[in-house]
């Protein structure tokens, strides 16, 4: 239990990953030129794109007047097709053109920003990370409440003030979730040292708590992984909580504990960050099969994994999202086999398992090629 626990956790770090590079990589890279250009030569001019060759219109709009481009810049910033330093970049050069044909010295470019503060912020995180870990796991012992207090209150008061004051400054918004996103995990550490809660309970309400006000105020999805881990860690607290129930009640609360979870992620991705929403509700529900499979609940696991990674595969043909093919492989890799090794108690059971994981990777595989295929044709 305690390994699959693991292993949840590093899934849910991979997955996050896959959700979110998308993101990244359209707020970082430039600006790809459309195909179109090569046929059409055109000029950036302030109103907009006038092809090479042809004539501008008699009254040229000044520098400072918006039109067709701004507008088509404004709506691609709304979008997140374009970051608001790349749009000004293009703006820069739409006017450096309108000044060099006006015979006007153009304006200085605009900054280009450096990730070396970005590095070490990360840096600076991973630093405090790092330390817990190192208290935690040598000193911890040693150290008199004071100074758990202090280390653990620290650890979360550094990023947090650290995150607030970029936020505030309008810049870095990158390194600034990322460091409030620590603070929400930290929030827990913190919580547990003051409080001392045994039980977990109030260091995983906190967890949820940070998270979803992060989320709210914000509007952004990386705020959903530390809320669901505190979620799941809630869950099982919570059940743990009951001594005088078994453990396959415990057991089976857990597992009910965690589709809610997988509910309440189906419904915030209506609002915010989809792909990661409906990833991480994939894989809570996916987990539901872990005490299922503990307790030799083979048949109801073998359902619940089937029908969830079903689902999730169908959202990948309708949405293609990739990590719903990510979550969806995994629960069949992790469920079938087990579950078909418990019903037929032979080994012959984890090896149709793995033919069934097998399938479900050479489909998701075709699928993902048909769609990059798809997509590919339709930029040409």
């Amino acid at each position: 239990m305690a390994m699959s626990v693991v292993l949840l956790v590093v899934l849910a770090i991979v997955v996050t990953a896959v959700a979110l590079t998308p993101a990244i990589r359209r707020r970082q890279s430039p600006a790809q030129p459309s195909p179109s250009a090569d046929r059409q030569p055109a000029v950036v001019g302030v109103s907009g794109l006038v092809p090479a060759g042809g004539h501008r219109p008699a009254q040229t709009p000044s520098v400072d007047e918006p039109g067709r481009l701004d507008r088509e810049l404004s709506e691609l910033v709304h979008r997140r097709v374009l970051s608001r330093a790349q749009a000004e970049r293009v703006r820069w050069a739409a006017d450096a053109d309108a000044q060099a044909r006006a015979g006007l010295v153009p304006d200085p470019r605009p900054g280009t920003r450096s990730g070396v503060l970005d590095v070490v912020g990360y840096v600076g995180g991973a630093l405090v990370l790092g330390a817990l870990i190192f208290a935690g796991f040598t000193l911890w012992a040693d150290l008199t409440r004071a100074s758990k207090l202090v280390l653990a209150i620290a650890s979360f008061v550094v990023p947090a003030i650290g995150g607030a004051v970029l936020v505030l400054s309008r810049t870095r918004r990158g390194l600034a979730l990322a460091l409030l996103a620590l603070a929400c995990l930290a929030s827990g550490f913190a919580v547990h040292q003051v409080v001392q809660d045994e039980d977990l309970v109030w260091t995983a309400v906190a967890v949820v708590a940070c998270s979803t006000v992060g989320a709210i105020l914000l509007r952004s999805g990386v705020f959903l992984l530390p809320g669901w881990f505190g979620a799941m860690g809630l869950t099982i607290a919570a059940a743990s909580t009951h001594d005088d129930w078994s453990e396959q009640i415990v057991s089976n609360a857990i597992a009910l504990g965690w589709l809610a979870v997988a509910a309440v992620l189906v419904a915030t991705g209506v609002v915010l960050s989809r792909q990661l929403a409906w990833a991480l509700a994939g894989l809570s529900a996916g987990a539901a099969t872990i005490p299922l499979l503990a307790f030799d609940h083979s048949v109801l696991a073998l359902l619940l994994g089937t029908a969830v990674s079903t689902v999730l595969l169908i959202g990948l043909v309708r949405l293609q999202y990739p990590a719903l093919a990510v979550v969806g492989c995994l629960i069949v890799l992790g469920v079938w086999p087990v579950a078909l090794y418990q019903l037929i108690d032979t080994a012959l059971g984890v090896a149709l398992g793995l033919v069934v994981a097998g399938c479900a990777l050479i489909g998701s595989a075709v699928v993902l090629a048909r769609m990059r295929h798809a997509r590919d044709r339709v930029i040409r």
